[in-house]
C-alpha cells in the first residue's frame, strides 16, 4: 500500500484565509495548489502550482474579489499573477454573450456573442493578459 503524506499551510490575512495544500489524489490531480476564501464571500477561489484552477465549481459566482484572490494565490505559490487562469467551461444548448468589465466605455459591447448548440462546449480561459475560447465537440 502506498503511502501518501498530506500537509497544509493555513494562514490568514486581514478577511482572507489562504490554505497552501501539498499535492494529493489521482493524475492529473495531483498538483500543489491553494484555496482563497474571504469573509463575506460565498465560495472558494483556487489555483494549481501551474495557474490552473482548482475546484472551480466552489469559484464564487461574482469577480468582485478576484483581483486580491489572485495576488495572495501568486504570492503563496511563488508564481507571477498573470499566470493564474480563469477557465471557465459552458455546456451549449444556450446563448452565451461575454463582455469585458475593464472597458467602461465599450462594456455595452460583447466579446463574444452566440448560440452554442447544444453538441459544442465553450471553454473560457482568460488571465490579465486576455481570453482565449475554445469551441469544443462534445463526445
Amino acid at each position: 500500500m502506498e503511502q501518501v503524506i498530506l500537509y497544509c499551510l493555513t494562514k490568514q490575512i486581514g478577511d482572507w484565509t489562504i490554505r497552501i495544500d501539498s499535492p494529493h489524489g489521482n493524475p492529473p490531480h495531483n498538483r500543489k495548489h491553494v484555496h482563497i476564501t474571504k469573509r463575506g464571500l460565498s465560495g472558494e477561489y483556487s489555483w494549481n502550482i501551474d495557474g490552473s484552477r482548482h475546484d472551480e465549481h466552489r469559484f464564487p459566482t461574482t469577480e468582485k474579489c478576484i483581483k486580491g484572490a489572485k495576488k495572495h494565490a501568486a504570492s503563496a505559490l511563488g508564481i507571477p499573477v498573470p499566470s493564474l487562469s480563469f477557465i471557465v467551461g459552458i455546456p451549449g444548448g444556450t446563448r452565451i454573450s461575454i463582455r469585458s468589465n475593464s472597458d467602461q466605455k465599450n462594456s455595452n459591447l460583447p466579446l463574444f456573442n452566440d448560440y452554442v448548440s447544444k453538441r459544442f462546449s465553450l471553454v473560457v480561459f482568460g488571465s490579465s493578459a486576455g481570453l482565449v475560447l475554445v469551441l469544443n465537440e462534445n463526445a
